[in-house]
């Protein structure tokens, strides 16, 4: 999920310095294009939300209102059913900033708006069908060309637009009701030189070691620094397209947002989006049905994540050891826990230089039973039973009571050794969750580690572990995330203190569970041609239930088309 984060900074980061693009080409190339679906979609939207929130007659009603509100002409002179637009076009020296609405007779629509005494005295025609709007700041311009009313805020910008500018939308009326496309390629390279110049200028200003700060505490911060302007260099120059959309399908009465990462082909960009790519997993077991959140990955590294993540190790292992040499343990100690430290720590850069990324999560939210179990795999997992028995041993020197709570290969279950932790719960107000002992189950394998805690942690473990063999080698997303609502919302309802609280999330709770068990969130990413796709969706339910909750809420409810008392029937 790390490499869909950076993205955000030099998309606003292009943004923000368009206007200093300096003279590179002569063709005027989108810097950034808005999408809208345009009316007719709008209003399908619309009667989704209604039927949804149980007023099947939403749409129509607010039609009704527009008709009114305009004398029976509606939004004559508008065409309903083609998409709307904005773009900001450069040729590397000038840029054009416009907007393009579909028409069929833009001074039909321009007499519609002048039904409203106040739009009308802030409509001033002006020479060529040009139409300027008073704003009380910069004035604006709209002026028909072909089948578009063209809106600018400079009137040299009217001639500057494309004769057909849905072209610049590309395919994103078709897959979105609102999207934003920032064409990364299309800025200049000398404009990313001076970016970046930028950037590692305000880098190294950061990099001075600071007082109290040791040298591999320094030099961990310094490697992350300069992979994230290493991270920042490559996208500038690698990525084609970033793509922010929002849909509502009608077909499915689903809605979801989608983030769109796409590389220039050939880059080493596209080689490492194209490792975000469906993977067969070990751990499908996670992915319980009663469970509140639920996740499951499974991807291949490409070799640039492997370098950096075991140089971080690294730097990250010698940071620690420094930090225990000023503890005040005996040479024999730091010797020891330097060993052990390192023996973790090459499990890890072994398991990454198998290059595979495979894992599992599950959250069980009971109010009498709280769960958390997951796992992962490793390579040399026998290494961490041995790094666990030396803790021990060293624990029973120093702690016998506290070595007395742990108890080592309590049980072999499928080929997996169960390592227990118990303790005592060390809130009493978690005692009626998870009881009065905490247990924390550690269990490893040659290939694989995993962890459960809370009331029923070995029970659960050995439930996922049946259900990963059952369903071994299943291909899966890269990565998934699960979230009930239903199941959250009833949980913060039985453990919360606070009685207001209590009572919205009771309410939410009943709201959701009429959803029928869709009523999740998801987020997950997948693989589209040169990247990667990041979609977070509201499933039918609970969008169902939002709709409800909104309509119940909104001052509509006595208006024609507004939802009827009692909400969904």
């Amino acid at each position: 999920m790390k490499k869909t984060l950076l993205p955000f900074l030099a998309v606003a980061v292009l943004l923000g310095a368009a206007r200093w693009c300096p003279a590179a080409e002569s063709e005027m190339k989108p810097l950034a294009t808005v999408s809208f679906a345009g009316y007719d979609k709008l209003m399908a939207n619309i009667g989704v939300v209604g039927r949804l929130g149980g007023n099947p007659d939403l749409d129509k009603g607010l039609d009704m209102i527009l008709k009114m509100m305009t004398g029976g002409k509606g939004l004559d002179g508008l065409d309903a059913k083609r998409p709307w637009g904005a773009a900001m076009l450069t040729d590397g020296q000038e840029t054009v900033k416009f907007g393009f609405v579909p028409v069929t007779d833009l001074k039909k629509l321009i007499e519609v708006a002048k039904a409203n005494p106040n739009l009308a005295q802030l409509l001033k025609p002006g020479e060529n069908g040009v139409y300027e709007i008073q704003t009380g700041g910069p004035a604006v311009y709209i002026q028909q060309k072909g089948k578009w009313a063209i809106v600018a805020a400079k009137s040299e910008d009217l001639a500057n637009a494309p004769a057909d500018p849905e072209k610049l939308l590309g395919d994103l009326p078709k897959n979105y009701d609102l999207a934003v496309r920032v064409s990364v390629k299309n800025c200049p390279k000398e404009w990313r030189e001076q970016v970046l110049a930028q950037i590692q200028a305000g880098a190294e200003a950061g990099m001075t070691q600071m007082p109290g700060e040791s040298d591999d505490q320094y030099e961990l911060r310094v490697n992350a620094a300069k992979q994230a302007v290493e991270k920042i260099t490559t996208l500038l120059n690698e990525l084609e397209d970033v793509t922010l959309g929002w849909n509502v399908d009608v077909s499915t009465n689903r809605t979801y947002l989608d983030f769109d990462l796409t590389a220039q082909t050939g880059t080493k960009l596209a080689a490492q989006l194209a490792t975000m790519k469906p993977g067969k997993t070990n751990f499908a077991g996670a992915l319980l049905p009663e469970a509140a959140v639920t996740a499951n990955w499974a991807s291949t590294l490409s070799d640039a994540d492997v370098a950096e993540a075991k140089t971080s190790l690294e730097t990250g292992k010698k940071s620690i050891v420094a930090e225990l040499e000023k503890q005040g343990l005996s040479e024999g100690e730091v010797k020891l826990a330097s060993q052990l430290i390192g023996d973790v720590v090459d499990v890890l850069q072994k398991t990454l230089e198998a290059k595979k990324s495979d894992g599992g999560l599950a959250v069980i939210l009971e109010p009498a039973a709280v769960t958390l179990v997951g796992g992962c795999a490793i390579v040399e997992g026998a290494k961490l039973d041995k790094v666990l028995k030396q803790l021990v041993d060293e624990l029973e020197k120093s702690d016998p009571d506290s070595a007395k709570k742990i108890k080592l290969n309590a049980e072999t279950y499928k080929g997996v050794r169960f390592h227990k932790l118990s303790v005592p719960t060390p809130n009493p107000k978690l005692e009626p969750m998870i009881g009065d002992t905490a247990d924390v189950i550690v269990g490893v394998a040659d290939d694989k580690l995993m962890v459960a805690a809370g009331r029923d942690a070995a029970k659960t473990l050995k439930k996922v572990i049946d259900g990963s063999k059952a369903a071994a080698d299943r291909e899966v997303p890269p990565f998934e995330l699960k979230l009930s609502a239903a199941k959250i919302a009833k949980f913060v309802a039985e453990v919360a203190e606070d009685d207001d609280v209590k009572t919205k999330a009771a309410m939410l709770a009943g709201t959701f569970e009429k959803a029928a068990a869709k009523d999740h969130v998801i987020v997950t990413a997948k693989a589209i041609p040169q990247g990667v796709r990041v979609r977070l969706e509201l499933e039918e339910g609970l969008l169902k239930a939002l709709a409800s909750m909104a309509g119940q809420m909104s001052p509509m409810g006595g208006m024609p088309g507004g939802p009827m008392p009692g909400g969904d029937k």
